[in-house]
């Protein structure tokens, strides 16, 4: 009888060696991986990083209005060449410009 509890302990102190191997392995992984975050993310002070980021997107969203008025602007110019594009046209076509000369003496 104390054969087999003898087989059954080192068998169970065998799993417990694997299984706190495993977990070492995954203790180092998860050191590597925090560290490695770590050295790219400063977690030290979220507020700040936060406020620096709603300051530049009022200013993005500034820019992006001072754009949007331009746009707008451009739009209107370009209509009323074009109205003025079609007028001188018009006036071209209804014009005899066969008196016309090309002289400028």
């Amino acid at each position: 009888m104390s054969f087999s509890f003898a087989c059954l302990f080192q068998k169970l102190f065998e799993d417990m060696d694997q299984h706190g191997n495993f977990v070492e392995s995954r203790n180092q992984m998860y050191l590597q991986l925090r560290n490695s975050l770590a050295e790219n993310v400063e977690f030290s002070k979220p507020q700040e990083k936060v406020l620096s980021l709603n300051s530049k997107w009022k200013i993005v969203q500034g820019g992006v209005e001072t754009h949007s008025r331009n746009l707008e602007d451009c739009y209107k110019l370009l209509q009323h060449f074009e109205q003025n594009a079609k007028k001188m046209r018009s006036w071209t076509l209804e014009s005899d410009l066969t008196h016309v000369s090309c002289d400028s003496s």
